[in-house]
């Protein structure tokens, strides 16, 4: 009659193995976890830079009075520093003036430029935030757009836009023309 219960008290005592079957089964979790986190961050940061890049481009071209092509090509090109260490091959810029009528009923694009992108046409009407423009006076409009695919998963998780738009008045004149 002992002998039964001496196997049993035997088996139940032996934690032999246990700790690699817990691993085993906690470790793809973790896994997950980790990686899931540091995506998570990626895209963060990648979102933080769009906002930047927004920022800067706007701010930038709101500065000036007219500018040329040749500056806003530069201006479009900085943004590709102002997105490092991140990968600007994703990245889409769309930056414009839009000037809204004396009565306040509509605003067209006055001029646009892109970079990786299709600039709005000239003319076209542009639908503002409500509250954003003003009867008779001019904007400049950044638009930015990252495609931000994750490294790991992207199997099982889509790829997503990350953007960001951006009104600012023209600080030194009522319009920026832009020449040459």
């Amino acid at each position: 009659m002992r002998w039964p219960g001496a196997v049993l008290r035997r088996f139940a005592a032996c934690r032999a193995g246990v700790r690699a079957v817990e691993f085993a089964c906690v470790l793809p979790i973790f896994l997950l976890l980790l990686m899931g986190g540091g995506e998570y961050t990626r895209a963060l940061a990648i979102s933080r830079k769009v906002t930047v890049t927004t920022r800067t481009v706007t701010d930038l071209t709101s500065r000036s009075t007219t500018v040329t092509e040749s500056e806003i090509k530069a201006i479009l090109a900085a943004s590709t520093q102002v997105m490092a260490p991140f990968d600007a091959s994703n990245l889409t810029i769309v930056l414009s003036e839009v000037t809204t009528d004396a009565a306040g009923t509509k605003t067209t694009v006055t001029w646009s430029r892109t970079l990786n992108g299709t600039a709005l046409p000239e003319g076209s009407s542009f639908p503002l935030a409500s509250g954003a423009g003003q009867a008779g006076a001019s904007l400049i409009v950044g638009q930015v757009s990252y495609a931000y695919v994750p490294s790991f998963g992207s199997s099982f998780v889509a790829a997503m836009t990350l953007a960001d738009t951006l009104y600012m008045n023209p600080r030194l004149s009522t319009t920026v023309a832009v020449s040459g």
